[in-house]
């Protein structure tokens, strides 16, 4: 007999991880984490449940939509690592290119494209001051900015709530997003390292 399972990772930072790991957003390894620790335990379980009877096969279909259409691209290469047989991959309307983004995002700020005052623009520098945690919170990338942080230091400091970006998306009780929407300053560039700043 033969038959199909679903799996369906959780972001890291979300759902059961909520309490133990910060949030990412765009970062290719913890997508590839997801997936495969999500695998190896469908594996395991359905082996267990049929007391050996019932394997999964080393043969999948990987899709996603929006995060989730990046985090498609990123599982099946770490799916393909393993082995694993990826017969169609679906990623739907993906990010690809998070730095393309943000920079094209601050080119029609700075062109002004956006009116500073409309729920867009709260929400792009919303999106930019979660960007900037995500970065500031990956080692991989602080190590690559020769241990910089992408966030600026004036919006990294301990103990002040509106001047600590690491503190409004930090788990277990990150700020509400209506809140984060009233901390980010009228200029979101002002979050940005100005020495990585061309």
């Amino acid at each position: 007999s033969a038959g199909a399972l679903g799996i369906v990772p959780d972001y890291i930072g979300y759902g059961e991880s909520r309490l133990t790991h910060n949030r990412t957003y765009l970062i290719d390894d913890p997508y590839k984490q997801a997936a495969v620790v999500s695998w190896l335990v469908a594996q395991e379980q359905l082996k267990t449940m049929t007391q050996g009877c019932t394997q999964l096969r080393d043969t999948t279909t990987v899709l996603g939509t929006s995060e989730g259409g990046y985090g498609a691209i990123s599982a099946s290469t770490a799916f393909r690592n393993l082995g694993i047989n990826i017969l169609t991959n679906f990623p739907s309307v993906p990010a690809l290119d998070a730095e393309t983004v943000m920079r094209e995002g601050i080119a029609y700020y700075e062109n002004g494209n956006i009116d500073k005052g409309s729920d867009y623009y709260q929400r792009f520098a919303s999106f930019g001051a979660f960007a900037l945690y995500a970065y500031s919170t990956y080692p991989p990338m602080v190590k690559f900015l020769e241990g910089q942080l992408p966030l600026n230091k004036k919006f990294n400091i301990p103990g002040e709530p509106e001047k600590d970006v690491l503190s409004w998306f930090q788990n277990p009780e990150p700020v509400p997003y209506r809140e984060v929407l009233e901390l980010v300053p009228n200029k979101w560039i002002e979050l940005v390292n100005s020495d990585l700043v061309a």
